[in-house]
């Protein structure tokens, strides 16, 4: 995501996510955990929230356009709780936004 507030979903993900739709079908037992973080700059702890929940969603709406059933996808969203990268760097703020997606057996 390009900006602190972002939750769109680039080409990138989407195909991505057409990979993720396409195994969800050929496999109907599969779950997908889904959840949204956020870097801590530029933002409250209510927003962080707010932005970590919407881009879980904005993955949630793209797989159930798919085909899949809303019921296989749990979502969620851990605001700035959960960095993998230095929130001081840009860099590191980048990095920290983000969406992770575990595909559950």
């Amino acid at each position: 995501y390009t900006t602190p507030f972002d939750t769109s979903l680039s080409s990138q993900l989407k195909n991505y996510l057409d990979g993720v739709a396409d195994f969800m079908t050929a496999n109907p037992r599969a779950e997908v955990r889904i959840v949204g973080h956020a870097d801590n700059f530029g933002g409250s702890p209510t927003e962080t929230q707010r932005v970590s929940d919407e881009r879980a969603l904005q993955i949630v709406r793209y797989l159930t356009r798919k085909g899949i059933s809303r019921d296989r996808l749990l979502a969620s969203g851990l605001g700035a709780r959960k960095p993998i990268q230095d929130n001081r760097t840009p860099k590191g703020r980048s990095a920290n936004r983000r969406v992770e997606i575990t595909i559950v057996q």
